[in-house]
């Protein structure tokens, strides 16, 4: 995905051409479960093009579902666009693997904290029920101790995975982009002011400290570590075909915070 300061999410990776032109057929789906679609328009009235993984598997996370320049998120009130990004994500207790190619678009992967910062309000018709949700809300990491994040990557696309997080402005808020800050990212240390990009398999981490606002990121707003949203994983041009797993919110010392589930 061109990195963009406002993130198109949500049409539920870092991880697609993809369509927004059906209908979300495991929405709140538990570990297993798969869903694919195929480019294609659709009118102001048309449904949800992506859909919502339930992820309570994986510590503090309320959701999961990917985004693409084809089905962008509807939490920033973004529409699809015409594209050739295919995705498939796919679920295993504690495991997220997620398929597909990008030609000239973007593809992410989004592990969500907040369940879409509505908390079930909407009913299943805003993608998670009160009883999916669970009570999710922005994650506060400065409050709980947390200061780092760790997780598995297997098999990481050649173009690689640029990892960042967003915060939330105002709990409710939803369908604008200035309800997220987002531009977060884990940065290069060869080359300034430019996301570093994950092209090695096995277990990274990093410090909450290590996610720097990008140049393209609004310069008079900071990341509310009190407020975070979600983590999302950008994937570039080309085909992909990668799994994240064992994701764990960590303290000072290097220990897994344990959360809800």
């Amino acid at each position: 995905m061109p990195i963009l300061a406002v993130k198109m999410y949500f049409c539920p990776l870092v991880l697609i051409v993809i369509s927004c032109g059906a209908e979300r057929s495991n929405a709140g789906a538990g570990p297993s479960g798969s869903t694919q679609t195929t480019p294609t328009a659709l009118p102001d009235d048309r449904p949800l093009c992506n859909t919502l993984f339930d992820a309570h598997d994986i510590p503090f996370m309320a959701v999961t579902f990917w985004s693409s320049d084809a089905c962008p998120s509807q939490r920033t009130g973004r529409r699809e666009m015409a594209s050739s990004t295919s995705t498939d994500l796919t679920r295993e207790p504690g495991k997220i693997c997620m398929s597909g190619q990008v030609t000239t678009g973007y593809a992410e992967l989004i592990l969500d904290f907040d369940g879409d910062n509505r908390d079930g309000a909407q009913g299943t018709g805003g993608r998670i029920t009160p009883e999916e949700s669970r009570g999710a809300k922005p994650l506060d990491a400065a409050g709980l101790g947390i200061q780092g994040i760790q997780f598995s990557l297997e098999t990481p696309p050649a173009s690689g995975l640029a990892v960042s997080l967003a915060s939330v402005v105002t709990p409710g808020c939803y369908g604008r982009a200035e309800c997220l800050h987002t531009g977060y990212y884990v940065m290069s240390e060869d080359e300034p002011g430019v996301p570093r990009r994950i092209r090695e398999p096995g277990t990274h981490t990093f410090r909450i400290a290590d996610f720097q606002a990008a140049p393209w990121a609004d310069p008079t707003q900071e990341l509310d570590t009190t407020q975070l949203a979600f983590v999302d994983f950008e994937i570039a041009a080309g085909a992909y075909d990668f799994c994240i797993s064992d994701l764990k919110m960590l303290d000072a010392n290097g220990d897994a915070v344990s959360g809800r589930m």
